[in-house]
């Protein structure tokens, strides 16, 4: 568990920096707003994965905001135009929403002795003298790999109990506050038409289905 941890911080501080490099770098190119924009959507979509592998720790939010904030203000940001309908396909607001969860159904084999986990008596984790060799569909039980100098039959010291998974069936896919697979999510939301007809009438005075409309989401929601 403790392992798990540190792989999952480590995990989240190389996204952290991977964001923050690209803001930085973004800042100091020759591009015009509207390719800055780009530049930092690539760099929400770091601090996206990272605040779902952090369990929306809100510090990361309030960086990427502040960065929303800014590029909001060279108004370079609107709402995707396609299909006929309006959609958010910033990473930024679309953090705000679930990602994705795969869920299964597993079945367990013990590796040392090949029985279902609720009919033997090793502990997973543990280690375990005098261990028979097998080997099924030429795995070896000793080391779990197909290709090794253990011979079948003989017995050996300190072997690692682990529960081998056997037979694994997805059978639905959930959308969840704090994923388990945190580079997913919901890439592209639809907007209502109300919701445009409505925004239209500060923006537009001869307003045309398929103009642009600037998204304020983060002029109006600074104070994350």
């Amino acid at each position: 568990m403790k392992n798990d941890v540190v792989i999952r911080n480590n995990f989240i501080n190389e996204l952290l920096l991977k964001a923050r490099d690209k803001i930085k770098d973004s800042n100091h190119l020759p591009i015009s707003p509207v390719e800055l924009r780009k530049e930092y959507f690539k760099a929400f979509e770091y601090y996206k994965t990272a605040y779902f592998a952090s369990c929306r720790e809100k510090s990361i939010f309030s960086e990427m905001a502040k960065h929303g904030f800014k590029l909001a203000n060279y108004n370079v940001c609107f709402y995707t135009f396609k299909e006929d309908n309006y959609y958010i396909e910033c990473p930024l607001f679309l953090s705000r929403l679930k990602g994705i969860s795969i869920g299964a159904q597993f079945e367990y084999k013990c590796s040392i002795c090949g029985k279902e986990l609720l009919d033997c008596n090793h502990i997973a984790g543990q280690l375990y003298d005098n261990v028979v060799c097998t080997k099924e569909n030429e795995i070896c039980n000793i080391c779990l790999k197909n290709n090794c100098n253990h011979i079948i039959g003989e017995t050996y010291n300190s072997v690692e109990a682990l529960n081998n998974v056997t037979k694994m069936a997805f059978d639905h896919i959930a959308l969840v506050s704090n994923p388990e697979l945190p580079d997913t999510g919901i890439m592209s939301m639809q907007i209502d038409r109300k919701f445009i007809s409505y925004r239209a009438l500060f923006e537009h005075k001869n307003f045309i289905w398929g103009d642009d409309i600037s998204c304020i989401y983060c002029l109006v929601n600074y104070n994350f």
